[in-house]
């Protein structure tokens, strides 16, 4: 899409003159990179902002959030004893363990768990999920940080992404992660029965096609959508002051943001609880071609508000697919 704007690619050694540093990994810290960074002027943009891994990383965002309805997490191994004095007062909770990879996550016992591991945390699993045909979903929402110091945020209102775990969930059974994990091979909303006619006949979109579904159910979509912006910015706003910290670390003229996918998941009393955080989030179409519209337009939205490239007309929205 960049090239389609006018922009000329160049991949490997930094260029002489170079209008955006756009990187899948975290250059701010990266040897390869910091040095452009550090040079950078007040017209150059990059894809991270400092700090961005304090909200990115597993184990920091599970411990991020102080609300009550917030799923209870211990941080390993330094809370260990607490993990364990809290499961034998609540032993009909389920756990999984965790750690910044994300990968392995199963339900399993805590004697089966290795309650040692470093920047591992232990965290409750939520056993009531909304289900919809039987399946449980997640729910990703885009947020992009234009600014840390004055704390500026932004989510994509236009459309998100909703995935299926591939197998149902009834009857349940805990050695089957496909089951209650959403993997890589998801399960896409228009195979959903429920929502398939919302979102192809009607035209609504994921967001569009899980409303009108929880309309019918009696159910109110805004107090998923209300519950999930408040939760969005108390996790900013528990990280800015170390973000401000990683900011002084990287001194630079150059604009900065962060494009970022939060995800959560739903339980049966639409209590909404998140599960993670993804830099640099997947955004192609190559598994799923019906993704492609969603994932244009939350480019689309980005460089207009970063100064990538300015509004788009429907000409040019037209060209660019």
């Amino acid at each position: 899409m960049l090239r389609l704007m006018g922009y000329e690619i160049v991949s490997g050694s930094e260029p002489e003159e170079w209008d955006v540093l756009w990187t899948h990994e975290y250059s701010l810290m990266n040897d390869r990179y910091i040095g452009a960074i550090r040079r950078a002027k007040p017209h150059q943009i990059v894809n991270h902002v400092a700090g961005s891994g304090y909200y990115t990383s597993k184990v920091s965002l599970a411990l991020s959030l102080s609300s009550k309805d917030t799923l209870r997490a211990f941080q390993l191994p330094r809370q260990k004893e607490s993990l364990l004095s809290f499961a034998q007062n609540n032993p009909h909770m389920l756990w999984v363990q965790k750690d910044n990879t994300h990968r392995n996550i199963r339900i399993r016992k805590l004697e089966e768990m290795d309650l040692n591991k470093e920047n591992s945390f232990v965290q409750q699993f939520v056993d009531n999920p909304l289900l919809i045909d039987n399946r449980k979903f997640d729910i990703g929402v885009y947020t992009v940080v234009t600014s840390i110091h004055p704390l500026r945020v932004y989510t994509y209102a236009g459309d998100v992404l909703l995935r299926f775990c591939s197998k149902n969930y009834t009857p349940f059974d805990v050695n089957d992660v496909d089951k209650y994990v959403v993997g890589d091979d998801y399960t896409p909303i228009w195979e959903i029965p429920s929502l398939k006619r919302h979102y192809i006949d009607q035209k609504l979109g994921w967001k569009g096609a899980l409303d009108a579904y929880l309309t019918l159910k009696g159910m109110d979509p805004q107090k998923i959508w209300k519950r999930i912006d408040r939760m969005i910015a108390e996790v900013f706003q528990s990280q800015q002051a170390k973000m401000l910290h990683a900011l002084k670390s990287v001194p630079s003229k150059a604009r900065f943001f962060e494009l970022s996918r939060f995800d959560f998941m739903v339980d049966v009393d639409l209590n909404v609880h998140l599960l993670e955080a993804n830099m640099s989030p997947n955004l192609s179409s190559g598994h799923f071609a019906q993704n492609q519209i969603l994932y244009e337009e939350v480019l689309l939205n980005l460089f207009s508000l970063v100064g990538i490239a300015s509004a788009f007309t429907k000409d040019a929205r037209k060209q660019i697919r």
